[in-house]
């Protein structure tokens, strides 16, 4: 059986043929009606497949000739196509005579089932017999109209097809102008990160799954003091001196397959020279389609190292030092102590027991110097106890109204010898707390020194209060009208043996040792201490002293 297959789309062709020829088919095939017109008289086929929109002669035309050819009209003729799939399309189809008209894509199977049919009916002689047409029959008007409505068909395609064109060129011109800022941006990306990498200070080194060197930058090279060709492809250990090299890169390479690298150390390497230098490493891992390498990022701490350990031999010294300082004073003061006595308690006896007045004014210049002296030891004594750990902290009752009055006695004869009054206010809800006595007074009457020592004029006031929302403290504030501290004398007043006074011919006595052994007490017992000042109206001083409450 010969079959030919006309169709302008090869591939339509090649398939057809594919699928005829495997079925036992001869076929023969022609791209338009007008070749397959020529095809059919020189080698009648068996049947015509055929699609209906070609050029130079569509399908309705071929079939319209070949049925008003004597010699052609009896073959078969079956529409296949894609195109013309309106149902006023088959119907004008099969009035010009075709036998069939099958929509494409159709399944192999079911083609074949129908040539085999179609040809069936041709052996049977069971089609019916192709009356001769006339133009009048071809429907010139009938024929027209499938043309035009297929024309418009494919105008609205086209425009379709014209739309999206457009659409998918303005889509690549997006997709394109993305990719162009892409890539800018990848190459100033690859721009910076090569700037960084040739400029940086810190040696950088890729290594690879294998543990090899796969590039390094020149601060690298400079670090181990060897040149990047003698560093690229070998171990990433290579630098290191030989009895450590091949241990160091065996573990090195372990610890990198199993991605457990520490992101940050710091370790001494010694190198192949000799020479040992402290670096601090930065490690990461970086996933490429070549494997994984592991940048590190090696910064030379060698100096710095060198300052810390230094520091720390200079804070041990010092430490060192100021624990002889304070068991020296701590001897000293208590081998002052037992003569001092003794010459605080004659001076007093020679003071009382004559009559003579100027041995009376010497042996009260004795015993009052000797009174300061005194108080000068039991300040070093305090602050080396201090510094040294070992000051106990000793609980016990006090009365606020005692003890303030206790104060004011003590002070009241200084401050009327300068003509100063000398105020004590409670506004604390509770009279009774349970704190270290010794301590306690001794802030207090430090502060209370200070404050009428620096006071010409005025007077010196005593405030006890509570701490809004805090039980477990009470403030002491100790306010005067003295000289007043310069701002940039604030940093003085805590110093060992440093007075604010320096400056103005010693005309006020003192170790400067109160204000510090007030700050060292306080800050014993976490307790806080500030003050306000003003040069020539006075300044308050304030502690925050950590109490424990007793009922009334």
């Amino acid at each position: 059986m010969k079959i030919l297959i006309v169709d302008d789309k090869p591939e339509n062709l090649y398939l057809l043929e594919s699928l005829l020829k495997g079925s036992g088919y001869e076929t023969i095939s022609a791209v338009n009606g007008a070749e397959a017109l020529g095809l059919a008289k020189k080698n009648k086929p068996d049947i015509i497949i055929t699609d209906i929109l070609m050029p130079v002669m569509d399908g309705y035309a071929l079939c319209n000739e070949c049925k008003k050819d004597s010699e052609l009209k009896s073959i078969p003729i079956i529409f296949y196509t894609a195109t013309y799939t309106h149902p006023k399309d088959m119907e004008f189809g099969l009035s010009l005579g075709a036998c069939k008209f099958i929509i494409k894509p159709q399944d192999p199977e079911i083609l074949l089932k129908d040539i085999e049919t179609v040809l069936q009916q041709v052996n049977k002689s069971e089609l019916p017999a192709a009356a001769p047409l006339s133009v009048d029959a071809f429907s010139l008007k009938e024929y027209n109209s499938v043309l035009i409505r297929k024309l418009e068909d494919k105008m609205v395609q086209t425009a379709e097809n014209e739309k999206k064109l457009k659409e998918y060129i303005s889509e690549l011109e997006r997709t394109l102008e993305q990719k162009r800022i892409a890539e800018e941006k990848l190459h100033k990306s690859e721009s910076q990160l090569r700037s960084v990498w040739d400029n940086s200070f810190d040696g950088m080194r890729l290594i690879d799954d294998r543990g090899l060197i796969v590039r390094v930058n020149d601060a690298f090279c400079r670090l181990v003091e060897m040149e990047e060709a003698d560093l690229l492809g070998n171990p990433a250990c290579v630098f290191f001196v030989e009895s450590d090299r091949d241990k160091v890169q065996q573990k090195l390479v372990e610890i990198m397959n199993a991605r457990e690298i520490e992101p940050l150390i710091e370790r001494k390497i010694h190198l192949f020279n000799g020479k040992k230098i402290w670096v601090e490493i930065s490690n990461c891992y970086i996933d490429t389609d070549y494997g994984t390498l592991l940048l590190s990022i090696m910064r030379d701490i060698t100096k710095k190292k060198e300052m810390v350990e230094n520091l720390i031999l200079a804070k041990e010294k010092a430490e060192e030092m100021n624990k002889l300082k304070s068991s020296f004073l701590a001897n000293m003061s208590h081998e002052l102590r037992t003569p001092l006595i003794g010459i605080l308690g004659f001076s007093e006896i020679l003071h009382e027991d004559t009559d003579d007045p100027e041995i009376r004014r010497l042996g009260k210049t004795i015993f009052e110097s000797g009174k300061r002296l005194l108080s000068t030891l039991n300040s070093i004594l305090n602050l080396s106890r201090i510094e040294s750990g070992k000051f106990e902290l000793k609980y016990e009752e006090i009365n606020l109204n005692s003890l303030l009055a206790e104060t004011v006695a003590l002070f009241e004869e200084q401050a009327k010898a300068k003509d100063l009054f000398l105020d004590a206010n409670i506004m604390s809800k509770v009279n009774c707390i349970s704190c270290d006595y010794t301590l306690f007074i001794q802030v207090l009457n430090n502060l209370v020194h200070n404050a009428i020592k620096y006071t010409d004029e005025g007077g010196v006031t005593i405030s006890v209060c509570d701490i809004p929302d805090d039980e477990n403290y009470i403030r002491i504030s100790v306010q005067d009208s003295g000289i007043g501290i310069k701002k940039e004398d604030f940093g003085l007043i805590w110093e060992e043996f440093r007075q604010v006074s320096e400056g103005l011919g010693r005309s006020y006595e003192g170790t400067g040792l109160g204000l510090t052994l007030t700050k060292r007490f306080i800050e014993h017992i976490h307790g806080r201490i500030s003050f306000e000042s003003e040069i020539g109206k006075g300044s308050v001083f304030t502690v925050e002293i950590p109490v424990r409450r007793l009922d009334n």
